[in-house]
């Protein structure tokens, strides 16, 4: 999906998407990242590029300072790929736990599971 039509099929909202970020310090940005108080944890890892014990692993200073010097902080070559729970962007932020880390297809993944507690099911009942 392109841009503009992103930007016409989403909800308005109090940022402005910024695309692409190509040509970005990818440095700078995994540091705004945090700054920003997202977080997130690695969910997929590509052995070839980086050690698949970063399956699982909170993306966070600590990560980042132990990435290879050839691994991109944000991972823009396929070296690894997040999901991002909780943020400013998020009403409310995704409960999750780290599940099984298993090797597929060349790759290593990191399963997560929901988290559910009492009150969400109440609340969606």
């Amino acid at each position: 999906m392109s841009a503009p039509t992103a930007r016409r099929a989403s909800p308005p909202r109090a940022s402005t998407p910024s695309s692409p970020l190509w040509g970005r310090d990818t440095t700078a940005l995994a540091q705004e990242f945090l700054d920003q108080t997202f977080e997130a944890i690695v969910v997929c890892v590509d052995p070839r590029a980086l050690d698949r014990s970063f399956a699982g692993r909170s993306y966070n200073a600590q990560l980042l300072a132990d990435l290879p010097p050839n691994v991109d902080p944000c991972g823009e070559n396929g070296e690894f790929h997040t999901f991002v729970h909780a943020g400013p962007i998020f009403a409310k932020s995704i409960a999750c736990a780290v599940g099984e880390v298993v090797e597929r297809d060349g790759f290593v993944f990191c399963d997560l599971l929901p988290e559910v507690n009492d009150a969400d099911l109440l609340s969606s009942a």
